[in-house]
Order: structure tokens, then C-alpha cells, then sequence
């Protein structure tokens, strides 16, 4: 099958959520560069669809705005695997 007729989107959620922070609020929390950010520019340039839990987010006391722009705030990650997955898509938990 032709990479040009396949989707994928990443749901970041739970222990993960801090990967998806912009380079600034995980220097804060962590004191380094978030070494993340190649990778998810390198997903984001072949055309994955990279989100976060806002769920997540704020249990871990994180905002929206402390999130990389290239990742999406997804509302939750329940609600966005139970959508995702009655319009076809499958989940692959990673």
C-alpha cells in the first residue's frame, strides 16, 4: 500500500505528557532540552498528526500554552481513541 493512502496520529496521554511540552516548559521542568522535539518534527514532516491529552495536561498542572505548537491539544485521549477508532482508524498502543 502507498504511504500516501495511509493516516497516522499519535495520542500522547498519562506518564508521557511531558514529551509534548515546548522547549521553554520543559526546560523548567527539567532543566534540559526537551530531547523529544527532533522526533516529533521529523513525525510531523512526513505528516503524522501528533496530539496531546489536555486531560493529561492539566492533571499534571501543565496549560495548553506550555505545549510544542507542532502538537494539537486533543480534549482527551479517551474521547479521541473512541472517535478515531469508529471512523476506521486502529489502535496500536506503543
Amino acid at each position: 500500500m502507498p504511504l500516501s493512502h495511509l493516516k497516522f496520529d499519535v495520542i500522547i496521554h498519562g506518564g508521557a505528557t511531558p514529551i509534548a511540552l515546548g522547549e521553554k516548559a520543559y526546560m523548567a521542568k527539567f532543566g534540559h532540552a526537551n530531547p523529544n522535539l527532533a522526533v516529533i518534527a521529523d513525525l510531523r514532516k512526513v505528516g503524522v498528526n501528533v496530539m496531546v491529552c489536555g486531560n493529561a495536561l492539566g492533571d499534571m498542572g501543565f496549560t495548553p500554552a506550555e505545549v510544542n505548537p507542532d502538537i494539537k491539544v486533543a480534549l482527551s485521549a479517551l474521547s479521541t481513541l473512541v472517535i478515531q477508532q469508529n471512523q476506521g482508524y486502529a489502535l496500536m498502543r506503543m
